[in-house]
């Protein structure tokens, strides 16, 4: 991105360049923004930002990861307030935040609570990339009809993941996470297709015999 600033090895890339980048795909903001928040959910890839407030329902004294300027670094000076690496067990409650013009900001806010959680939100731009195309690929094939897999939408996916979260205490990988999101969400259509072509095959079998029969009834007469 033309934004991009280098520091050694890591590109800093913003949380508003990296959601535009995805959209380039004709992707919406809230499925680009849930995939990414399934990726930094999962661990794929991490970023850093400046803290807003903590989460209401958080316990007195939490302290965010320890901000390590050279390891995770944010184009900001590293004596800025607050800034630090954003936990990955708080992206599943995260919601991006958007301008005046509907376009993304670099700032996160609490979706359970409405309130401002991270604002200059960055990621390292090669490490993103790497983690998401998998992901766009698979997005694209089915897009094109080249998969018959029942397609889960990215927000009905991102629910499921709080769901089981606090229901019952897992957060799965993003390959398990989709299996038993397909599992549980297979649209009716797709178990009704799959039940006629079993039928279909259950009567292809059968009809040899009476034919057969038939044929030898008439020999008879």
């Amino acid at each position: 991105m033309k934004f991009a600033v280098f520091s050694g090895t890591w590109t800093h890339w913003s949380l508003a360049d990296a959601l535009k980048w995805r959209m380039q795909w004709k992707c919406s903001l809230v499925k680009a923004f849930g995939e990414l928040a399934l990726l930094c959910a999962d661990g794929h890839v991490f970023a850093t930002g400046v803290l807003a407030r903590s989460h209401p329902d958080r316990p007195k004294g939490w302290d965010f990861p320890p901000y390590e300027p050279f390891a995770t670094p944010n184009r900001l000076p590293p004596n800025t307030p607050g800034t630090g690496r954003i936990p990955s067990e708080d992206w599943p409650d995260f919601e991006p935040v958007t301008d005046t013009e509907g376009e993304p900001t670099s700032e996160l806010s609490y979706a359970s609570v409405k309130l401002p959680a991270w604002s200059h939100v960055e990621f390292d731009q090669s490490s993103l990339v790497e983690a998401w195309m998998p992901l766009i690929k698979e997005t694209e094939k089915r897009k094109r009809g080249r998969s018959r897999a029942a397609v889960v939408p990215t927000v009905k996916l991102v629910k499921f993941y709080r769901t089981l979260k606090r229901e019952r205490g897992i957060a799965p990988p993003m390959a398990e996470l989709k299996r038993l999101a397909e599992a549980e969400f297979e649209p009716s259509h797709v178990r009704r297709e799959e039940a006629r072509a079993a039928q279909t095959r259950v009567w292809g079998q059968q009809r040899p015999g009476p034919r057969r029969n038939r044929l030898k009834t008439k020999a008879a007469e």
